[in-house]
């Protein structure tokens, strides 16, 4: 849609599984991959904010985060390419920018 003149879309990608624990009860770590595309009209602005989103990922360490009665830890978070311009939307008149990563989780 044409709004909101910036807009930021998460979509999850194929992530990996980690290698074989070394203790038979230990958890395999799960690698979920994340794509972000984001559009505006602001090239600056939005590649900054992206840059800024990036910096704050990678300094995620053994985050816990429960969803529903589940508890978690997002032991970390890779960025993997980007943000990048890939080209103009549509109509020609946002810029739309990618940028992947994976986040470890246990």
């Amino acid at each position: 849609p044409d709004e909101p003149e910036s807009s930021v879309t998460l979509y999850d990608t194929l992530g990996t599984r980690g290698d074989k624990p070394m203790c038979a009860d230990s958890d395999v770590p799960v690698r979920y991959g994340v794509q972000i595309l984001a559009r505006s009209r602001d090239y600056t602005a939005m590649w900054l904010e992206l840059t800024s989103l990036c910096n704050a990922f990678e300094s995620v360490d053994r985050l816990p985060i429960t969803v529903g009665e589940d508890d978690y830890v997002i032991t970390s978070i890779r960025i993997e390419s980007g943000p990048f311009f890939i080209g103009n939307s549509e109509q020609k008149e946002s810029n739309v920018f990618s940028v992947n990563l994976q986040c470890s989780v246990r």
